[in-house]
């Protein structure tokens, strides 16, 4: 590329599914891109996810469910799912149809992969960048981003990798989040819980986004102390079986610490996504899922736990990797094997008789952690224990940015040229979770398309 730098349009940080569509969308416009990658493959967090567009029906219901998002980016991200999908399709990139996932959240799956393999579907996507001359660098990271009175002096590449240089009128960050920083997660979640977390995510999300941004000036949005992740066997685990091995149908047991006491409201969100969030703050990271055949093949299977993989034996696949898990025909028997790990068995025989006396009485009023849904009884054998970790998937928090995916200063000031896509834009989800691959289409789009049109 010489030793001066290239003159480009926009500069995208970040090959996963919200920077190729930002690169995408730029591009279609005849824009010159280029996209530069962290790692030696593109797709990012998206390649290991199970691929469905998670979206929901309208703001005022995701804001009902996620009432610490922003809700005029709800309002940005609920309103636009329409006109992506059918982008994406016009470009040749396949959608499954679309399905109710709950009364007011839908699904539309990937039309190529398969769950934790979705890497068909973002070669695709890269492949059509290309096509439209977009330039793709992997194993390119975006180094350092200099505002100068000509653009902005993008520089990249580390470990030995050939570096590039761009001057460019925009950049568009896109790195996937900060959940693989065990440094930016103790800031935001205490250094306890930054190193209970098991790292479900790709390994390079390292805050790159997050951190340059906030070099030139931009602000930071709410909840960075929230993230979405689950429940995970402590065990092991490949990526591409991070989607198939997890408990979904822990919304349904209980959860107890190393002390013998529930600790979290199991219920509390759709995907069980609000556990691992008080998980990772329990002692030592470590805790159990307890559940009975009933949790797990009765009603489980009814409301849909297992239903996403249909064609996977989660116990089988559990075994395969070495999953913790405890088995008993009896729930004395399973409390025996607890204490036989070092659980207090008084306790622990005290918080099944508490929960399951709930149960009967069909309220939670006496139990001293609330359970807001899913009274199940423990009453279908065998009985399981299943030792586990919190696991993260993406954060929340990330940078601030408008309903442009313009990013803002402190004060809510848009910076010219700086735009921000996917996890990186932080503030529409909380606590609970709406879908971060709908998000990631919706503001790679706009932002993308912001870029080279203002």
């Amino acid at each position: 590329m010489g030793e001066g730098p290239e003159q480009i349009d926009l500069v995208v940080a970040g090959g996963g599914i919200a920077g190729l569509t930002t690169a995408l969308a730029a591009a279609e416009t005849g824009a010159k891109v280029a996209l530069l990658e962290r790692s030696d493959d593109i797709g990012g967090n998206a390649r290991y996810s199970a691929g469905m567009l998670l979206g929901a029906k309208s703001a005022e219901a995701l804001h009902d469910y996620i009432p610490d998002g922003d809700l005029a980016l709800q309002e940005l991200l609920c309103g636009r799912y329409d006109e992506v999908f059918a982008w994406l399709e016009a470009l040749g990139l396949p959608l499954d149809p679309l399905f109710d996932f709950s009364d007011f959240r839908f699904v539309r799956p990937m039309g190529l992969g398969a769950p934790g393999r979705r890497q068909p579907f973002l070669r695709l996507m890269a492949d059509t960048a290309e096509a439209l001359g977009v330039t793709i660098l992997r194993s390119s990271p975006v180094t350092s981003v200099t505002a100068t009175d000509r653009g902005f002096l993008v520089e990249s590449g580390d470990n030995g990798s050939q570096g590039a240089k761009f001057l460019t009128q925009a950049v568009a960050f896109a790195t996937g989040g900060f959940q693989a920083n065990r440094k930016l997660l103790a800031t935001y979640l205490g250094k306890e819980a930054a190193e209970a977390l098991m790292i479900r995510s790709h390994p390079r999300a390292m805050g790159d986004g997050l951190t340059l941004a906030n070099g030139l000036g931009a602000g930071t949005s709410a909840n960075l102390s929230c993230f979405y992740g689950h429940v995970m066997p402590d065990c092991p685990v490949p990526p591409e079986k991070w989607q198939p091995i997890t408990p979904y149908f822990a919304r349904l047991g209980i959860l107890v610490n190393l002390d013998g006491r529930r600790f979290a409201n199991e219920s509390e969100s759709l995907l069980e996504e609000t556990n691992p969030q008080v998980a990772c703050q329990q002692p030592g990271g470590i805790f159990y899922l307890l559940f009975d055949d009933a949790m797990y093949r009765g009603i489980g299977a009814d409301q849909g736990t297992v239903a996403s993989l249909p064609d996977v034996d989660w116990f089988a696949l559990a075994k395969e990797y070495g999953a913790p898990l405890m088995q008993a025909d009896t729930l004395p028997g399973l409390i025996s094997k607890l204490g036989e790990s070092g659980l207090p068995v008084e306790t622990l025989t005290n918080e099944f008789e508490t929960y399951n006396a709930a149960c009967q009485k069909g309220s939670a009023d006496d139990l001293d952690t609330v359970r807001s849904a899913n009274l199940i009884p423990f009453a279908a054998p065998p009985f399981y224990a299943l030792r586990c970790r919190a696991g993260i998937t993406a954060t929340s928090g990330g940078i601030a940015i408008d309903t442009g995916c313009r990013i803002t200063t402190p004060d809510g000031q848009p910076i010219p040229g700086l735009y921000a896509a996917g996890v990186d834009a932080g503030g529409v989800f909380g606590r609970t979770y709406g879908g971060f691959l709908g998000w990631s289409l919706v503001t790679g789009y706009v932002a993308g398309r912001s870029a080279v049109t203002t």
